[in-house]
Formats: C-alpha cells, sequence, structure tokens
C-alpha cells in the first residue's frame, strides 16, 4: 500500500528512534513537498498526518487517515513492538508529543493494554 506523509508523522518516530516501524507497515511511504499538490497526483491508499484540522480535510476527501498512532498501534498489531505503552511515552517525552488522555487510552484499549 502506498502512503503519503507530512512530517510530524517521521519526525516523531524519528525522535524516538522508531523510523524502522514504517517499513514493515507501509513500504512506500512519499513524502511530498506540498501534501495537498501531491495528494491530487498520487493514488495514496493512506495518508499519514497527525494535525487534526489536516486529518479532517483528508477524512472529508475520502481518505484513509493514519498518524503516528496509528502507526505504533499497527506495529503493536503485528507483534512488531510488544508493549505499546512505553512508545506513547517516549514520544510525550522525547518528542514533545501531545496526546490527549481519552485519546491515549482509547488507543491502549485497541491495544488490549
Amino acid at each position: 500500500m502506498r502512503a503519503v506523509s507530512d512530517t510530524s508523522p517521521i519526525s516523531n518516530l524519528a525522535s524516538i528512534g522508531r523510523l524502522d516501524l514504517l517499513k514493515p507497515q507501509l513500504p512506500e511511504i512519499w513524502i511530498p513537498t506540498a501534501v495537498a499538490r501531491e495528494l491530487e497526483n498520487l493514488k495514496a491508499g493512506v495518508v499519514l498526518i497527525d494535525e487534526q484540522e489536516g486529518r479532517q480535510y483528508a477524512a472529508q476527501g475520502g481518505l484513509s487517515v493514519s498518524g503516528v498512532l496509528g502507526v505504533l498501534l499497527l506495529a503493536r498489531r503485528n507483534g512488531t513492538i510488544q508493549i505499546l505503552r512505553p512508545e506513547i511515552e517516549s514520544l510525550r517525552s522525547k518528542a514533545r508529543f501531545f496526546i490527549a488522555a481519552s485519546l491515549e487510552a482509547s488507543v491502549l484499549a485497541a491495544a488490549g493494554e
């Protein structure tokens, strides 16, 4: 599956040393200079974006949307990582990634943690 990403998921995963999680789940990731322009030129299966406004815009355009938490959850589900909670804590402490308590609880519940 081809994915298009903005810089946020890439930089946040890099901040916690987990860029290795992307390739097994999304072997083809496009990182365009202008995400909107690239979305018109590519037939992406999923858009990687963390910002809420961008996610809403992409979803309204009929695109599947995921972000860094979705990548981590997928890695947990397929066994690439064993426990999700420490990865979220690393995002928070190393990347200064804000995660609403309700979203964190939802993602951890989806991971069975």
